[in-house]
């Protein structure tokens, strides 16, 4: 039911396949063409990993790639972390009421996360999911403190893990051009996978909770800053609306852009 990419089309030498998609997507979003042009395949690109750490990618890549390892680590520690700390006894380990309610947080992250990446800049709503999280976790751990209060924190901390761990996979392709895009989201994929598993090993350490709950509340806060201070995307539509096209955005950018829109 979804097209094909036109530019893999064209590089297959399915040049008529790839202009009718083309004229069709122009119809759906009432844009005339002239129906005289041809699609071409795309000069080969060599780009690879070392464009991360040009002049221009370096800060961009060490926040990503750094982003991508804490969320995770912090995401899925939240995850293996909650049973634990909801568990009703040793003789009921799981409290699944509870478990089923901080699960409804990561719906809540998301639907958050949809109403409001058109409204709110990605560094912000990064920046604010993370200070979430590392305010709703020690939560878990205080003592005397009603079980309602409990189900609250960990039902935020859920959504915002959720939600900073889903905003870092939308930032790291929109913080490249086209030509290394597909290069830097996969490694950035890669150091997100190395922070699922690191946290599963430090999840099961024979370390104290409160240090546990430490490390991810320091995980959650290095995010936060990481959010504050990593440059603005590139890729068309990474600003919210309102926003994108003004006088000195993208500008750095443009040729890169302008290759997102064509074929």
């Amino acid at each position: 039911m979804i097209d094909e990419s036109p530019a893999w089309l064209a590089a297959r030498g399915r040049g008529k396949d790839a202009k009718e998609i083309i004229m069709r997507a122009a119809k759906i979003n009432g844009v005339t063409l002239d129906p005289n042009f041809e699609v071409a395949p795309e000069a080969e690109n060599k780009a690879g990993v070392a464009s991360l750490f040009n002049n221009t990618n370096v800060f961009r890549t060490a926040c990503l790639w750094s982003l991508n390892f804490t969320s995770h680590f912090a995401y899925y520690g939240v995850v293996l972390f909650l049973p634990r700390i909801l568990g009703a006894g040793a003789t009921d380990p799981y409290n699944f009421d509870a478990l089923l309610i901080s699960c409804v947080g990561e719906v809540v992250g998301s639907v958050a996360a949809c109403a409001l990446i058109t409204r709110v800049s990605r560094r912000t709503l990064l920046a604010a999911g993370s200070l979430l999280l590392a305010l709703s976790v020690p939560v878990l751990l205080l003592s005397h403190v009603p079980s309602w209060a409990m189900l609250a924190a960990a039902l935020v901390a859920r959504g915002s893990a959720n939600l900073a761990a889903s905003l870092t996979w939308i930032v790291t392709p929109e913080g490249y051009d086209v030509t290394v895009r597909a290069t830097a989201h996969s490694w950035g994929n890669l150091l997100a996978r190395v922070g699922a598993l690191a946290t599963t090993y430090w999840g099961g350490a024979d370390v104290g909770e409160p240090t546990k709950v430490g490390s991810y509340v320091c995980f959650a806060v290095s995010m936060a800053a990481i959010a504050a201070v990593m440059p603005e995307g590139v890729m068309s539509g990474s600003k919210p609306e309102g926003i994108e096209g003004k006088e000195g955005y993208g500008d750095r950018y443009g040729a890169s852009r302008a290759s997102d829109k064509t074929t």
